[in-house]
C-alpha cells in the first residue's frame, strides 16, 4: 500500500487523476450549486476550488509529459499512454 503522495509522484498517475477530475468536474460543480445542497458544504469546498493558475500549471505539466515521452495530444486525450490503454 502506498500513500497518495507516492502515487501522485508518478506522472502517469497524476495525468490519470487530472483526466478523471476534468471529466467529472462539471457534475460536481452542478451538484454543489444545486439549491438543495448545503451552504455549509459550499463554504468548505469553495476556497479549495481550482484557480486559473492551477489549470495553467496542469497544462504545462501535460505539455512536459508530451515532450519527454513523445506522446500525441490525441493519444493522451483517449487515455493511450506509453502504449497502454487506460479507461
Amino acid at each position: 500500500a502506498q500513500n497518495s503522495s507516492d502515487y501522485l509522484e508518478n506522472s502517469l498517475n497524476s495525468f490519470s487523476l487530472l483526466r478523471h477530475m476534468q471529466s467529472d468536474w462539471m457534475y460536481w460543480q452542478l451538484y454543489m450549486e444545486n439549491a438543495n445542497s448545503c451552504k455549509y458544504n459550499r463554504n468548505i469546498v469553495k476556497p479549495d476550488l481550482p484557480q486559473s493558475n492551477d489549470f495553467i500549471d496542469a497544462a504545462e505539466g501535460l505539455r512536459r509529459l508530451q515532450k519527454v515521452y513523445q506522446m500525441s495530444s490525441l493519444d493522451m486525450v483517449n487515455g493511450l499512454l506509453d502504449g497502454v490503454q487506460y479507461k
